[in-house]
């Protein structure tokens, strides 16, 4: 998934659970995880901020 984020980042939904800007996340529903990702910098550099379980409740403290 990474990989297919790296190459179509505006894939994920914008996450409105976060205080830090244009964090996106997108969710893997066979194992249950969420990604949350945004794109900074020029070149344009993937960060990964959390990979969440959803089972932890409402969203990682980003």
């Amino acid at each position: 998934m990474i990989s297919i984020l790296a190459r179509t980042p505006r894939i994920g939904r914008i996450a409105t659970n976060v205080k830090l800007p244009n964090v996106r996340h997108i969710r893997l529903p066979r194992v249950g995880y969420e990604i949350y990702y945004r794109v900074t910098g020029t070149p344009p550099v993937l960060e990964v901020m959390a990979l969440w379980h959803v089972r932890r409740g409402k969203g990682p403290p980003i």
